[in-house]
């Protein structure tokens, strides 16, 4: 997966709102201790998280479409993995976060 600065285009950014958007902290992780990112560093990491969440989502269905029309649907697995899991942003290396 692309690493910053080639991960969240300024398209991606200008788009949808992406800066306005607010994600829960984490909830074993108080902004400003040693050991947490500061609440606008999370904010940041979260809303690119979700753009790159929103951009997987629309190419995966322009290749399921275009998959279609070519009739190998049907006959195609797609697989989609991640090599960070739920870790995105989570303040430290231990925090876990509430699922709203």
């Amino acid at each position: 997966a692309p690493h910053p600065p080639m991960d969240v285009t300024a398209g991606m950014v200008a788009s949808n709102g992406l800066r306005s958007r607010r994600f829960p902290l984490p909830v074993e992780c108080t902004p400003g201790e040693a050991a947490c990112y500061s609440a606008d560093s999370i904010q940041v990491g979260r809303q690119n998280y979700s753009a790159k969440i929103e951009r997987l989502d629309y190419w995966l269905g322009e290749y399921l479409t275009l998959m279609t029309i070519q009739k190998v649907r049907q006959s195609t697995i797609v697989c989609i993995a991640s090599d960070h899991g739920v870790s995105c942003f989570l303040g430290s290396l231990c925090a876990t976060f509430a699922l709203l």
